[in-house]
């Protein structure tokens, strides 16, 4: 295993643990960060395309960076939705399959809907569920 790789895998236990036990306290903390990030990144490459002075990147890196974190807290509810949309779909899909439905698309898009909007009212449980889920894959 290369230096790099044990690093990254230290790091994703560590991460990992941290999300599974603390997800739901650290959740609009992560959902902040990772729209900075994704906003940094997007305007800087973005920004690259047009100009190769770095001040000029690095200040477009940051603006971005705001706006993509302003804009994951203002559509917080919306992510909350597709989260419990998408187990919701798993889950039709899962029932749709198993008693061999003929419309087989019609379970899952109406038990998408469902969870979607029952994740919606019940955000705790489904934030703490999802972050216990995706810390455990991390560990693993």
């Amino acid at each position: 295993m290369f230096e790099s790789q044990r690093a990254f895998a230290i790091f994703s236990i560590i991460a990992g643990l941290i999300v599974c036990f603390r997800g739901y306290r650290l959740f609009k903390a992560m959902l902040g960060i990772a729209g900075f990030i994704a906003g940094a990144v997007l305007l800087y490459h973005f920004g690259a395309q047009y100009t190769a002075g770095m001040v000029l990147l690095v200040i477009l890196a940051i603006v971005g960076g705001l706006v993509g974190a302003s804009l994951s807290m203002a559509f917080y509810y919306i992510g909350i939705f597709l989260l419990g949309a998408l187990a919701g779909w798993q889950l039709g899909f899962l029932i749709s399959t198993a008693i061999d439905i003929e419309f087989i698309i019609i379970v899952p898009v109406i038990a998408a809907v469902l969870a979607g909007t029952l994740a919606c009212f019940f955000q705790k449980p489904v934030i703490i569920i999802a972050t216990a889920l995706m810390g455990a894959w991390s560990i693993v």
